[in-house]
């Protein structure tokens, strides 16, 4: 494909391109860029070829057309004569400059010539470049050397001012400052432009009349030709022809059997089709009230997601507000949990200092019984090291109860 877009329209860069951007595969570059190359070689030759070819033959078409307006001027220039005018070195000039613009096209040949040859072979790139202060009589030389209809004005640097053209240069002849060769050179092209102009109307008029001729000649020619044999043939293929007339005709009428059979049945299916049709209608108006309940129900659903969405988001508020009491709560429990815990304690030593205080009157009151002992004669050391020792083991069980009973038990010692 990139090699049949490069050797036709000579682009072997943007075939490559092209094919790369559509395949995306790197590894047909190097056999692409072979394949492009060798289409677009070896095309271009046959193309300078067609190129040099179709140069020649405008080359050739340019001179055929030089001689005609050559004919063509020298009948103008007599026409000219003869009617009293006698042209000057600058209006024959004129006049050359003006016939060379007339073309004529009764050359078939010149007519395929002009359809085969493009824009870019018969442009000009060379244009009669004046300035300002050129004259006219040098201008229209310059124009005529050239065989330019325009010419080009430029500035001393080159640049673009106007265009000079001969309808210009005529309708300056009309304004009343012309004088001298401006008006003779304005009416002699007005005369040679009307008779150019009556002259190609000729022309074709005697084209169309001898087209006519010719046609006419052509079929009395064929009509004299024509011999009896070929009559009888013609007979008989005109016979021929009535009998597969009447054969069509037979057909034809069966052919019309046929049409009636189709239209009727085509009757029928239409009607059976304009039943379905209105059956489609009922459904589609069904549909329709389906999709307006639809319609409705889809609305009170959203209105109802709506008021669930907000009580979503009350509930959620109210939640936090409750997860905050909540953590408020706990708090307030774990510090009563604590305080119940401390009171516990304090409860455990108040009843250690209350059986304390109770085992201390206890020893008072044996400590007094024994001593009243001692006086009637019992062991007293005995008794003595057995209070001791139960207030030893007192003393330590405060110790490891609470810290705070260290000063009643001083007392005790």
């Amino acid at each position: 494909m990139a090699a049949t877009l490069a050797g036709v329209c000579q682009v072997p860069l943007t075939a490559v391109l092209l094919l790369f951007e559509l395949t995306q595969n790197y590894r047909i570059v190097l056999p692409l860029l072979g394949a492009v190359g060798l289409s677009s070689w070896v095309t271009s030759g046959q193309t300078r070829k067609s190129v040099v070819k179709d140069r020649e033959r405008l080359k050739d078409a340019r001179a055929h057309m030089m001689q005609r307006q050559g004919t063509s001027f020298s009948n103008i220039s007599s026409l000219t004569y003869s009617s009293g005018v006698k042209p000057s070195q600058k209006e024959s000039n004129l006049c050359k400059l003006e016939s060379s613009l007339c073309l004529y096209e009764s050359d078939d040949e010149e007519n395929d010539l002009a359809r085969t040859i493009l824009v870019s072979q018969a442009m000009r790139t060379r244009y009669v470049t004046v300035l300002m202060s050129t004259l006219l009589t040098e201008t229209i030389s310059l124009m005529l050397a050239e065989k330019q209809s325009c010419a080009i004005i430029v500035d001393e640097n080159n640049f673009l001012i106007g265009l000079l053209t001969l309808s210009d240069i005529q309708n300056y002849s009309k304004l009343p400052r012309a004088e001298g060769n401006f008006q003779e050179i304005n009416l002699i092209g007005t005369e040679l432009m009307k008779r150019v102009s009556q002259a190609d109307r000729q022309v074709i008029d005697l084209r169309t009349e001898a087209d006519n001729w010719k046609e006419q000649f052509e079929g009395l020619q064929l009509e004299k030709e024509v011999p009896a044999e070929e009559k009888n043939a013609l007979e008989q293929q005109m016979r021929v022809i009535a009998s597969e007339l009447a054969v069509e005709k037979a057909s034809s009428s069966q052919v019309g059997k046929d049409k009636y059979i189709l239209e009727s049945s085509f009757a029928e299916q239409l009607s059976k089709a304009t039943e379905e049709i209105r059956s489609l209608k009922e459904l589609l108006n069904q549909k329709e009230v389906y999709a307006r309940e639809l319609v409705q129900t889809l609305t009170q659903v959203q209105e109802d997601l709506r008021a669930s969405t907000y009580k979503i988001q009350f509930l959620e508020s109210s939640l936090a507000s409750l997860k905050t009491a909540y953590d408020a709560s706990e708090a307030e429990k774990e510090e009563l949990r604590a305080e119940i815990y401390q009171w516990e304690k304090d409860y455990e030593i108040l009843e250690d200092n209350l059986s304390l205080d109770v085992s201390w009157a206890f020893l008072n009151t044996r400590l007094e019984t024994l001593v009243e002992a001692n006086h009637e004669g019992f062991d007293l050391n005995a008794e003595i090291a057995k209070a001791k020792e139960a207030i030893d083991k007192t003393q330590q069980r405060q110790i490891f109860s609470s810290p705070e009973d260290e000063g009643p038990e001083g007392d005790g010692d």
